[in-house]
């Protein structure tokens, strides 16, 4: 798990006060109701995160730090029943060695890829690898077949934290990693000086495509990333934004597709920030506001970010130890809720809530409830439940009577650039019919706004290819988004 800054840092920040207006903006009242984990027999072992399997709504797929373990929570008519899909290796014996990161290949339905971020089993060397590995036919177990390794980060054998934590696909389709700085210290921030040097891939968030091989790599690197045609051959091509001290939790919000990530800080703050292609967060020059003895917070190679919100370093009303990134909520748009960002802290147990502000850092709303167990991961499902998951080993959905489960309605869901080239596809039972002349490739999405899978036109009309579709029954449309423009 990340480990707290030491309790001999700085507590001289004023705190950051709550306004009334965001009082009455986000409701109070929140409620931890227990999901999954919920006694001895069926407690998880230091759960990491939770994600629901593409292709099978309603079941959720659980890694577990320490024993590498991955079980599948499967729903039937006398509740969940919870069975293994697979073990990942790894280093049990030093927390943040261990299985932090799980992600579904967009395809997941098609081609059943998925992608794990780990530590190596054996230190010394401390190595990070992401693989790709192959579920089975029922989408609910490994394959057994051999996986590829991705990419190998080998880190500093001082420290064994500070190594970042869950990888994710962005809407574009590539993969998004986060890695740390490569140590914690007491004394010296950014022991290696890793976050303002863009030769090496720690304090970063990377950006890959996983569907290409570039020469020497088993990735690709998309020609849009910020640093490719960057003067000096040393700088790393994969890195989308930089000086991030340890970028453990991250996600997309479903309407703007903007990445929010939570930024474990070191004796001044925490950050949660909003990821912008190229972006400089300022690690080791700057926390928040600011300015690191060791560093000025001018001349840098380009200017610092501003967080999306920040909370000082303590244990008092509005302050924050080890921020745990989450959700926004895009359920209801009549919610209060609607738009707002969720997210914890596992030292101090706290749960946060912040509505992104038009200009400057947010207000940061506190409840002031303590959170049953210490929040380790958060995750939205399709149907926009929120859940809260704790290492200590039990999973909490956050309960609100206006936090609704409701699916993101199709047309937020494509707002932007991205609606352009838009289609449907008629489904005369159970047979998606593609309309004539359609060439490129698409997301299919049903009118619920939960995602069947993606298929390639050629221009011909016909029935699909999209498994997820043999389970339709009647008649329908499926709007198709373009994943590329047509």
């Amino acid at each position: 798990m990340p480990y707290p800054r030491s309790i001999l840092a700085a507590l001289s920040v004023a705190q950051i006060f709550l306004s009334p207006i965001l009082r009455a903006q986000i409701p109070d009242g929140i409620t931890f109701a227990p999901a999954f984990g919920t006694d001895g027999a069926n407690l998880f072992t230091h759960p990491t995160m939770m994600l629901e399997i593409p292709g099978k709504p309603g079941t959720f797929l659980v890694p577990e730090m320490g024993t590498g373990k991955i079980w599948v929570l499967s729903p039937g008519a006398s509740g969940y029943t919870k069975t293994q899909f697979g073990t990942q290796t790894g280093n049990a014996a030093e927390p943040d060695m261990g299985l932090t990161g799980f992600a579904f290949h967009p395809d997941y339905v098609n081609n059943r890829k998925y992608y794990v971020k780990y530590g190596g089993a054996q230190r010394p060397p401390r190595q990070n690898f992401i693989d790709e590995r192959v579920a089975a036919a029922d989408y609910l177990h490994d394959s057994g077949t051999p996986g590829r390794r991705l990419l190998t980060l080998d880190e500093p054998n001082e420290f064994s934290d500070h190594n970042g934590g869950s990888p994710v696909f962005g809407p574009d389709g590539y993969l998004y990693v986060g890695f740390g700085d490569g140590g914690w210290d007491q004394i010296t921030p950014d022991f290696y000086k890793n976050g303002q040097n863009r030769q090496v891939l720690q304090a970063k968030i990377l950006r890959i495509d996983v569907n290409k091989k570039d020469p020497g790599l088993e990735y690709g690197i998309p020609a849009d990333n910020p640093f490719v045609n960057d003067a000096d051959p040393k700088v790393r091509r994969e890195i989308w934004a930089y000086g991030l001290r340890n970028p453990y939790r991250m996600s997309f919000d479903k309407l703007t597709n903007e990445l929010y990530v939570g930024d474990i800080g070191w004796t001044k703050f925490d950050e949660v920030d909003i990821i912008k292609k190229g972006g400089n967060y300022g690690w080791s020059l700057k926390e928040a506001t600011y300015c690191l003895p060791d560093g000025p917070c001018t001349g840098v190679s380009a200017p610092i970010e501003e967080p999306a919100a920040f909370m000082a370093n303590g244990g008092g009303p509005g302050m924050a130890k080890c921020v745990i990134g989450g959700q926004v909520y895009r359920g209801d748009p009549a919610s209060p809720f609607y738009g707002v960002y969720l997210f914890g802290d596992n030292t101090l147990k706290k749960l946060f809530a912040i509505k992104k502000a038009a200009s400057g850092p947010a207000t940061v709303k506190e409840y002031p409830v303590i959170t049953p167990q210490d929040p380790i991961a958060f995750t939205i499902d399709q149907m926009n439940n929120i859940y809260m998951v704790c290492y200590s080993g039990t999973i909490y959905r956050l309960e609100h009577p206006q936090l609704k489960a409701v699916a993101t309605p199709v047309r937020p869901a494509l707002a932007g650039s991205r609606a352009r080239g838009m289609r449907s596809m008629m489904v005369l039972s159970g047979n998606g019919l593609l309309p004539p002349g359609l060439f490129g490739r698409y997301e299919a999405i049903a009118p619920d706004g939960s995602r069947l899978g993606t298929l390639d036109a050629q221009g011909n009309p016909g029935a699909t290819d999209i498994p997820a579709l043999s389970g339709r029954t009647g008649n329908g449309v499926v709007i198709l988004r373009p994943l590329q423009n047509p």
